[in-house]
């Protein structure tokens, strides 16, 4: 793109378009824990992570590690999971990739 300045000089002009980052989750490892049985690393496969993705389990943001675009970590602590039920799990993201994921499930399975 090309523009004139006061002088009739041409001046170039660059525009940055930024196209937002649309991460997703495809999977959750371990898939199910039984209740009470203490604290476990939770990793999650996707695609278009970024370093600034944290793990939101139940409501709760957790303290994520960044291994790749495609995958995260975090440890989640045993009293989150000592009682049965059925957690959702997003992964949340600040700048620069804004947003939240899709959803997906980890069951907490009675002993």
């Amino acid at each position: 793109m090309t523009a004139a300045t006061r002088s009739g000089s041409p001046m170039r002009i660059i525009v940055l378009i930024r196209t937002p980052v649309k991460p997703r989750i495809t999977g959750v490892q371990p898939a199910t824990v039984l209740e009470g049985s203490g604290s476990f690393t939770l990793a999650l496969r996707g695609q278009e992570f970024v370093s600034s993705s944290q793990i939101q389990f139940g409501g709760r943001l957790l303290q994520t590690e960044f291994i790749s675009p495609t995958e995260l970590r975090a440890t989640v602590p045993a009293e989150l999971v000592s009682s049965p039920g059925t957690y959702p799990i997003r992964v949340t993201h600040r700048a620069p990739g804004w947003g939240i994921t899709n959803r997906v499930f980890l069951i907490v399975k009675f002993k």
